[in-house]
C-alpha cells in the first residue's frame, strides 16, 4: 500500500515542480518543448514497442492525431497563460475545468443522466474552482478566465 501511495505523492510533486519551472522560465514555449522532447526520447521504446502491435483503424488514425494537436495545442495556451496570469489562478482553472468539461458533455451532447450526487459533485467543482483559485468576478481577467478554460478545454480532449 505505501508504494502506490508513494508513486501518486511523487508523481504529483513532478507535475507541480514542472509547472513552477514553467510559470519561472524565461522562454516558456521552449521550456515546454524541451520537457515534451526529453519524455518523449524517455518512452519512445515503449511506445514503439506498443505502437507496432497495434492493428489502428482509420478512424484510430484520426483519433490519435487529433489527440497529439490538442496536446500541442495545450502547450500552447500553457505557455501564454503563465506569461499573462498567475500559476496560483489558472492553474486550478485549468485543471477544475477540464473535470467539469466530461460530465457536462456527457449530459449536453450525449444525453447522459447525472444523479443528483453526480450534480452536487459538479456544484463542488465550480465552488471548488472559485475558491481555490480565488476568483473574484469582479476581478476576473475575461483573457485569462478564457484562455484557462481553453487550456481545460483541450486536456479533456486529448485524455477523452
Amino acid at each position: 500500500m505505501i508504494l502506490p501511495i508513494s508513486l501518486v505523492l511523487l508523481s504529483g510533486f513532478f507535475h507541480a515542480l514542472w509547472n513552477v519551472c514553467t510559470k519561472k522560465s524565461l522562454h516558456k514555449e521552449s521550456f515546454l518543448f524541451a520537457v515534451q522532447v526529453l519524455s518523449f526520447l524517455a518512452f519512445f521504446p515503449i511506445f514503439f514497442h506498443n505502437f507496432l502491435q497495434i492493428n489502428f483503424t482509420p478512424t484510430a488514425c484520426v483519433l490519435f492525431l487529433f489527440s497529439m494537436l490538442t496536446h500541442g495545442f495545450y502547450f500552447v495556451i500553457l505557455a501564454r497563460l503563465y506569461t499573462i496570469g498567475d500559476l496560483s489562478q489558472t492553474y486550478p482553472i485549468i485543471r477544475g475545468s477540464s473535470l467539469l468539461i466530461v460530465p457536462l458533455f456527457g449530459v449536453m451532447i450525449l444525453h447522459e443522466h447525472l444523479s443528483m450526487i453526480g450534480w452536487i459533485g459538479v456544484a463542488m467543482i465550480i465552488g471548488g474552482i472559485f475558491t481555490i483559485s480565488e476568483i473574484k468576478l469582479s476581478l476576473l481577467n475575461r483573457k485569462i478566465f478564457s484562455l484557462s478554460l481553453l487550456a481545460g478545454t483541450s486536456i479533456s480532449t486529448y485524455v477523452g
